[in-house]
């Protein structure tokens, strides 16, 4: 596979993400794709796929993902992209905010044989937080570095 196809399947991870076509997710996760760095427990393969959106999905239903950057090199693909979305369901122990938020991440992906083979999430939880009015629950924190 070239640089290009392999551009090509995180492409479509994109598409089926946005469009909630899970089962399409069975056509370009490897059996035994493994996820790192995303909610843990997660199955390897299209059950752990099916599973990450099922959970995001009930914390962020409207989540949409812009691809900025795509970048390949062999059978490695980064992208960065720009997540936008409602804040509706529990969320790292937060209740639903009802808040729209914006925020960037970067996942790395592995391709195999045309199927993403592993796949590594980096986010910017910190901002999300932020936006969620996180930031003040984390101030009033005992160990907060400015106290």
């Amino acid at each position: 596979m070239t640089e290009d196809d392999n551009k090509a399947v995180v492409r479509r991870g994109v598409q089926i993400f946005n469009t909630r076509d899970w089962a399409q997710f069975e056509h370009i996760i490897a059996v035994d794709c493994l996820f790192h760095g995303f909610l843990s427990g997660l199955p390897s393969g299209p059950a752990g796929a099916r599973e990450l959106a099922a959970r995001v999905g009930s914390a962020w239903p409207d989540d949409q993902w812009t691809i900025e950057e795509l970048l390949a090199e062999g059978d490695r693909v980064m992208v960065r992209i720009t997540s936008r979305a409602t804040h509706l369901g529990r969320w790292l122990g937060l209740p639903p905010t009802g808040k729209r938020i914006e925020h960037q991440a970067i996942l790395l992906f592995r391709i195999r044989d045309e199927r993403i083979a592993e796949a590594w999430w980096f986010a910017d939880d910190f901002t999300r937080l932020k936006q969620l009015g996180a930031h003040a629950i984390l101030e009033d924190a005992p160990d907060h570095p400015s106290r």
